[in-house]
């Protein structure tokens, strides 16, 4: 039975378009299943804090995985010595564990897969995670150009997803011209409405943002 939704991949409130993504989207699950629990992993909670966080049941700090002195270091080896960005991840995750069964995860990066390896390397990690959990792991209303499907590893990581909602036409047809088939629906993302849960992110956008999220909605 399913008891959590985990938004994973927020980079912090003060990205307005992140910041009404994910709180627009905890506002859907909310409506859709009243009892789900939606927590928030995030990379900078002191901003989503100074955003307000009343949409979420749970919020984390990914820094706040790293738990003590010696994961921290072990952290930093792996990834500075060894060259091993999954590995790190996993130990800077490692507490994630516990918050799987039951539950779905949302990787919510938006564009986050056009921005090179720094980023894609916890999505990697993520994916492998659910698959080994056999938890669903769903990208949700992202954008991917054609240059990011050509990195290394780009597509095999994508492919690992049960199901991707692109936001706009122009991805849906990157992945099809990339061979993908089953799982891949388009979707318009949450904040293209602008729930009330959203209402006071999306005063803080600016007028040209909201025409560009309203014409992806629809293009």
């Amino acid at each position: 039975m399913l008891k959590r939704v985990i938004l994973f991949g927020h980079t912090g409130s003060r990205n307005r378009g992140c910041d009404a993504l994910v709180k627009s989207t905890a506002d859907l699950f909310h409506r859709l299943a009243p009892d789900l629990e939606v927590l928030l992993i995030t990379a900078r909670r002191s901003e989503d804090k100074q955003m307000g966080f009343g949409e979420y049941d749970r919020v984390i700090e990914a820094a706040g995985f790293e738990n003590s002195p010696i994961r921290r270091s072990a952290m930093l080896i792996v990834k500075k010595w060894l060259k091993n960005d999954e590995l790190a991840y996993s130990i800077k995750f490692a507490s994630l564990a516990k918050y799987l069964q039951d539950a779905i995860v949302v990787v919510v990066g938006g564009d986050t897969y056009c921005y090179g390896y720094a980023l894609f390397a916890q999505y990697e990690y993520i994916t492998n995670l659910c698959r080994r959990r056999h938890v669903p792991c769903i990208l949700w209303g992202c954008s991917v150009d054609e240059h990011a499907m050509t990195l290394p590893g780009v597509k095999e990581n994508l492919h690992k997803y049960t199901y991707i909602l692109p936001r706009e036409q122009r991805t849906m047809a990157v992945f099809r011209q990339a061979g993908f088939g089953g799982g891949l629906y388009p979707c318009a993302t949450p904040p293209s409405r602008f729930s009330p849960m959203a209402a006071a992110s999306a005063q803080s956008i600016s007028p040209r943002a909201r025409l560009s999220a309203s014409i992806s909605a629809t293009a």
